[in-house]
């Protein structure tokens, strides 16, 4: 009965017209994550400045990007010289 009412709510709510496409939501959502990769890099510049200053441990979140705690980034650069792996299946690792 509950889920009855929570649907119902719902589509009372709910604004087909001025809803998101597939891409809007997708840039969005783009945008979103890279936000996210910026302040885990923050997050995570303090605790290295916390050990480095203090000689304090503090462990990462459970939940850190490991991009954000290693420092790096994945880029998709176009290769100068093929590298012995398939195109479109290699990745290069960029330290930022």
């Amino acid at each position: 009965m509950c889920w009855l009412k929570i649907c119902a709510g719902l589509d009372e709510v709910s604004d087909d017209k001025n809803a998101f496409d597939q891409q809007q939501r997708e840039e969005m959502e783009a945008q979103i994550n890279a936000d996210m990769l910026m302040t885990e890099r923050s997050e995570v510049a303090c605790i290295w400045a916390a050990e480095t200053r203090n000689n304090e441990i503090l462990d990462f979140r459970f939940d850190t990007t490991p991009m954000a705690a290693l420092g790096v980034a994945l880029k998709t650069v176009p290769r100068a010289a093929p590298s012995g792996t398939s195109p479109g299946h290699g990745y290069d690792i960029v330290r930022r």
